[in-house]
């Protein structure tokens, strides 16, 4: 069943494999798929996978036309009309159907010289149209496959015609200018067998900027409807008119807050959205919620996922998604050996945790000190209690020995105040904490919230 998906990646992605639309190209096997994968992770993709992909604009042997593809009418006709996006060959004002027909020519021409499709296609732009003519009637009909011999019989008898053999050369011209980059000494090596392999093949952004042959790659999977990963450079006027019937698996990446309008499109057509925690979309993911899971809706507000993520932009949530599926929230994660896994993921812990911080008064907010000291109880009864025995001896010598203490009393009342002003001196005028521990603090406390999830063995698999 094909789904589209769409994620929000982080801002800054800490490299190819770290990125969500790399993980899904890579998990999403048994049939072939097609990456565009924006220019700067290309190099640490081609190192780490190697030989386990094709890169398009690199390859030396042919994707498109070979029996596999030019056989089949089907994608015969999704080639036609992806040459037909190429402005050179859009200029001579064909339908698919006349370009279908072409290829089909040049299919039974190679297969009776067994010969490979490229090859023919050489040959074919350096005859003339006699020669040409000739090479078609050696085609043998009964070789013609019998639901494409009313096609072959009507495009042979228009190349008879001396404006439909010149329309036929001024066509073939087109394609090999885009074909002619594999031939290599004269040579074409066997084409590909890419769709049969369930290859991926991985086609740089820039390359679809251009007219060329990585443009046409590209607009055959749409057009045959095969699993594409589009990463956020992506042209978008390419695929868009394919988001609403693409029968094939389509993931798109965008980065937050690029093309707001098409992004709350692709969001209402998604039955899956991931969006990276590290640069979380609390509105888009919302809206996008409330079409697909309301429930959710009911139980968290836009203003507790905000909350949530918003301050907790630690190391805790690096290489995080969060996504939802039957009503459950679910954390997507990338470690450090570039493996994704996800888990059930609930809200509440977190915020429950954020509340008891914000219960706590931070070491670097400035507090007001109550300025105001309780005076020392002075023991007045032991005063009068002095003066009262000295009455009758040493008039003089009574009232020092009952004052000393009063004034010791005094003095120490004095020293407190002094320490008081210093204490309030330097908590005001000391600047915000900038030590690191109160960061793992705050990533130790997410880290408790993360053991009080929910388990699952729902891993991603």
């Amino acid at each position: 069943m094909s789904e589209l998906t769409f994620n929000i990646e982080a801002r800054v992605s800490q490299g190819a494999f770290k990125r969500l639309l790399v993980q899904q190209a890579l998990h999403l096997t048994g049939q072939p798929r097609c990456l565009v994968l924006n220019d700067v992770y290309l190099p640490e993709v081609e190192k780490i996978l190697g030989d386990n992909i094709l890169i398009a604009n690199k390859s030396k042997k042919e994707f498109l036309l070979s029996d596999e593809i030019i056989s089949d009418p089907k994608k015969r006709l999704a080639l036609s009309n992806a040459y037909l996006s190429i402005d050179r060959i859009n200029s001579i004002h064909l339908n698919n159907a006349f370009v279908s027909s072409a290829l089909l020519v040049i299919e039974m021409i190679a297969k009776t010289f067994k010969e490979h499709p490229p090859y023919t296609l050489g040959r074919l732009i350096n005859s003339s149209a006699d020669e040409i003519t000739d090479d078609i009637k050696a085609v043998k009909p009964a070789t013609v496959p019998s639901g494409q011999k009313k096609q072959f019989k009507a495009i042979s008898g228009y190349l008879q015609k001396s404006e439909g053999i010149s329309t036929f050369m001024e066509l073939l011209n087109g394609i090999w200018r885009l074909h002619k980059g594999f031939m290599i000494k004269g040579e074409f090596q066997k084409p590909h067998t890419w769709q049969k392999d369930n290859n991926l093949i991985v086609i740089p952004a820039s390359e679809l900027q251009k007219d060329g042959y990585s443009k046409v790659l590209f607009e055959y999977f749409l057009n045959d409807q095969i699993s594409v990963l589009l990463d956020s450079d992506t042209p978008l006027p390419l695929y868009s008119a394919f988001l609403s019937d693409f029968k094939g698996n389509m993931s798109i990446s965008f980065a937050k807050d690029q093309n707001p309008s098409m992004a709350s499109n692709i969001a209402f057509k998604a039955s899956k959205m991931m969006v990276s925690v590290e640069n979380f979309d609390a509105e888009l993911f919302c809206t996008w919620l409330a079409k697909y899971d309301l429930k959710l809706l009911k139980k968290y507000s836009i203003n507790d996922f905000e909350t949530a993520f918003k301050n907790y932009q630690f190391a805790s949530y690096s290489n995080s998604f969060l996504g939802a599926e039957d009503d459950s929230l679910f954390l997507y994660r990338i470690n450090d050996k570039n493996e994704l896994s996800k888990r059930k993921f609930d809200l509440a812990p977190v915020l429950k945790i954020l509340k008891q911080d914000q219960a706590v008064p931070q070491p670097h907010e400035k507090e007001q000190v109550q300025q105001t000291v309780q005076a020392p109880k002075i023991d007045e009864s032991k005063i009068a209690k002095t003066v009262s025995e000295a009455v009758s001896t040493d008039i003089a010598k009574a009232v020092e020995e009952a004052v000393k203490p009063l004034i010791e009393k005094i003095n120490e009342l004095e020293k407190t105040q002094t320490e008081t002003n210093q204490q309030l001196k330097e908590t005001v005028s000391s600047p915000p904490s900038n030590n690191w521990d109160d960061m793992e603090s705050i990533d130790n406390a997410f880290q408790d919230a993360l053991k009080n999830q929910p388990d699952t063995n729902n891993d991603w698999s």
